[in-house]
C-alpha cells in the first residue's frame, strides 16, 4: 500500500491549504487546474469531500445553496394601474386549428412505416390506392 495520498484527497488538501494562506479563489482554481471556482467546488464535492459544489463552504451538507434557497423569487409590488387583457376566450380558434391538425396526424398515422436500417432510422409514408369497382346494371 503507498501512503501517497490520492489525487482527490490532494486537491482537497491543496485547496484547505491554499484558502488557509488567504488566497483568492479565482487563484486558488487556476492553481488547481480550473477555469472557475465553481469548477472546482463541483469537482471536490463529486470526490466526495464535504463542500458544497456551489459556493465552496466546507462542512456543510450537498444542499446547502439548495435552488429553492439560491433563486427564491418574490412577487413584486405593482405600482402601475391594472391592464385588462384580452379574453381567454379569444384564442379558441387557436386550439381548433391545433386540434385539426393533431387529428389528421393521428389518422395518417396508419401510412407511417418505420424501419431501422444501416444504424439510421428511416421513416416513409405509404400509401396505398384502393380501387372501388361499380357496376352498374341496367
Amino acid at each position: 500500500m503507498s501512503n501517497e495520498p490520492s489525487p482527490q484527497a490532494l486537491r482537497f488538501i491543496k485547496l484547505l491549504s491554499y484558502r488557509r494562506n488567504e488566497l483568492p479563489k479565482e487563484e486558488i482554481a487556476n492553481k488547481l487546474g480550473f477555469d472557475s471556482p465553481t469548477e472546482l467546488y463541483r469537482q471536490v464535492s463529486q470526490d466526495n469531500y464535504p463542500i458544497c459544489p456551489v459556493c465552496g463552504t466546507t462542512d456543510v451538507p450537498r444542499s446547502h445553496c439548495s435552488p429553492e434557497r439560491e433563486y427564491k423569487r418574490q412577487a413584486r409590488r405593482g405600482t402601475s394601474e391594472a391592464e385588462e387583457l384580452p379574453p381567454a376566450e379569444a384564442a379558441a380558434p387557436l386550439f381548433h386549428q391545433a386540434l385539426k391538425k393533431l387529428d389528421w396526424a393521428v389518422v395518417n398515422l396508419q401510412n407511417q412505416h418505420e424501419y431501422w436500417h444501416g444504424g439510421r432510422f428511416v421513416a416513409q409514408e405509404v400509401y396505398k390506392m384502393q380501387f372501388a369497382v361499380l357496376l352498374v346494371l341496367m
